[in-house]
């Protein structure tokens, strides 16, 4: 069942936050699924700190996936 907000969005019921991975930096990172925040979240180390996520990257993210 779809949580939905104002205009019919779906709520993001998972988070992660960036500066958690380490980074001076204060981006959270939100889906609502862990998958789509593990996407959003390599994308968001590609386009802003130039980091291409690996494997070990993405396995640490997955641990700090957190409920929004």
């Amino acid at each position: 069942m779809a949580l939905f907000g104002l205009f019919g969005k779906k709520k993001a019921q998972r988070a992660l936050r960036c500066r958690d991975m380490g980074m001076d930096c204060a981006a959270v990172i939100t889906g609502a699924t862990d998958e789509e925040v593990l996407q959003k979240a390599a994308a968001h180390a590609t386009t802003v700190h130039k980091m291409q996520a690996t494997p070990e990257m993405a396995a640490q993210m997955k641990r700090l996936i957190m409920a929004a």
